[in-house]
């Protein structure tokens, strides 16, 4: 389980909209100190489906072939309430769906917008030509 994937009666599904940290990736709090923002981002969504049953409607596949859907969880929206909560980023390429929520909290400072946090597809990025230089 990530903090935008979940499994679902054993098959995998992404939360469409949104793209939480990536496994390895470190935030900075608002004093500076680093922390696991991807275990922060999946703990949060783990207390959300602590909550009760999770149902999904599911659309597309990603180009992964992993499913993709807006999954609930006693009537809520579980992508939502990651980016209301500030643990997860509107994915805006794939959907404008919940756009409003990023910056309601950005401007609250929810989650890791108290400190300093990279986007997903930036740290994914930039990790790949670290990669790529170092393999020269």
């Amino acid at each position: 389980m990530e903090g935008d994937v979940l499994t679902l009666n054993g098959t995998m599904v992404r939360l469409r909209g949104i793209d939480a940290p990536d496994a390895g990736q470190i935030c900075r709090s608002l004093r500076g100190a680093e922390y696991d923002c991807f275990a922060a981002a999946r703990d949060q969504l783990q207390s959300m489906l602590d909550l009760g049953p999770v149902t999904c409607r599911l659309s597309e596949l990603d180009r992964s072939q992993q499913r993709v859907g807006v999954c609930r969880v006693l009537g809520k929206d579980l992508a939502a309430a990651m980016l209301v909560r500030g643990w997860a980023f509107a994915y805006s390429h794939l959907s404008h769906d919940y756009h409003g929520l990023e910056a309601r909290a950005q401007a609250r400072r929810a989650g890791m917008w108290a400190g300093r946090v990279e986007a997903p597809w930036l740290w994914r990025t930039r990790k790949l030509n670290e990669k790529g230089v170092s393999e020269r």
